[in-house]
């Protein structure tokens, strides 16, 4: 997740659910990459997380010749599917 740019509320309930899962939950700020949605939400003071799939390994090959689908672990993004699925269920249940 990018950290710097994420409510620590969300952040927290989401490390909860991650840790309830046994999932891995990293952060990687962000900011070389570029922006994101985020950032018309944040202008509004609505709190915001932002999840990505960056890692210090796949940073430099954003944008390069090597940014390819052969990149993509597809076990990591079901994991990530995963975790949304039930954070979303626990959102809905904790905002209530």
């Amino acid at each position: 997740m990018w950290l710097s740019q994420s409510d620590r509320t969300l952040v927290n309930y989401l490390a909860r659910v991650a840790n309830s899962l046994k999932l891995p939950l990293g952060a990687l700020d962000a900011d070389r990459v570029g922006r994101s949605d985020h950032d018309s939400f944040r202008r509004k003071k609505v709190p915001c997380i932002v999840v990505h799939s960056v890692t210090r390994e796949t940073l430099p090959i954003i944008n390069s010749k090597k940014d390819t689908l052969a990149v993509i672990q597809m076990d990591d993004y079901y994991d990530t599917y995963v975790l949304m699925a039930a954070y979303l269920a626990y959102l809905d249940y904790k905002l209530k």
